[in-house]
């Protein structure tokens, strides 16, 4: 290779040519020219593709999307489009029926209500989000043991959440939040709720 040292037992060494030529075919390689509109622009400017060589596509982005505008103009691209929304909706009804099924099976209804209530006790600040008991995220779900009781819970992040429900935390190692919540009435006659007692277990 002409401008190289090669040795067999050290292998490609640094380059003989001038540092200025080095930096220069550097640049030279982070341009590249689009094959639509024939313009020499910087890398950044054209999408990243895993199956071209160079990594990114042939045709610059503002190309990409001229031809993505122009196809979806065409009665090919009208068809796609609405399969494409067809398909789309049709995948979001799947997921509201399946979403329905799983709320409406009977183990399901009471995990549903001791989360409503808490999420609701939550949002009339009768109960504070603390930290993660074991790392101190500040990112953090309420773990329910028993879902019959509602307002017994651990705050734990994703991580540690998912560690618990598998089976690699002991929960019981772990400091549970206890609040006694009741239903009093307001001052005009209103259900609102009320903290008769919070302990930390």
């Amino acid at each position: 290779m002409e401008g190289y040292r090669v040795s067999c037992n050290a292998g490609l060494r640094k380059p003989l040519c001038h540092p200025l030529l080095t930096l220069g075919l550097l640049l030279w390689r982070k341009m590249e020219i689009c094959f639509k509109c024939h313009t020499e622009k910087p890398i950044d400017d054209f999408y990243k593709h895993p199956k071209m060589a160079n990594g990114h596509l042939g045709k610059c982005k503002d190309c990409t999307k001229l031809d993505v505008s122009n196809r979806s103009r065409t009665p090919d691209g009208r068809t796609r489009d609405r399969a494409r929304r067809r398909n789309n909706e049709r995948r979001k009804q799947q997921w509201r029926d399946q979403s329905k099924r799983q709320r409406l099976k009977p183990e399901n209804k009471i995990k549903n209500s001791a989360r409503l209530k808490l999420r609701r006790a939550v949002l009339h600040g009768l109960i504070q989000k603390s930290l993660c008991v074991v790392c101190g995220s500040i990112n953090v779900h309420a773990h329910h043991q028993d879902y019959s009781r509602p307002y017994d819970i651990i705050w734990l992040c994703p991580l540690h959440h998912s560690a618990v429900h598998v089976g690699e935390i002991d929960w019981l190692s772990l400091p549970m939040q206890s609040i006694n919540i009741i239903k009093v009435r307001g001052k005009h006659g209103a259900p609102t709720l009320a903290i008769l007692s919070a302990l930390l277990i």
